[in-house]
């Protein structure tokens, strides 16, 4: 995700910043209540292995966005 990364350097925000956010939450103040319940579910069935869930819905939910972020 060359764009997105490319306008976040162009504002000089760090991406970090916006990933702890989404990470410490996991996903329950960006997402839909129901989109939320459904990423903890997941979260809580996988268990240890949540830490590839949490990095496949950042990546999903950055390439939907992605267009708007460029944009911005």
């Amino acid at each position: 995700m060359p764009g997105v990364l490319a306008a976040f350097e162009r504002v000089e925000y760090p991406v970090v910043n916006l990933c702890a956010r989404l990470f410490l939450s996991l996903f329950s103040h960006s997402l839909p209540e129901e989109t939320s319940y459904r990423v903890l579910d997941l979260f809580f069935l996988e268990g240890l292995q949540s830490n590839k869930i949490i990095f496949d819905v950042t990546f999903a939910y950055l390439s939907i966005l992605e267009e708007q972020i460029v944009v911005c």
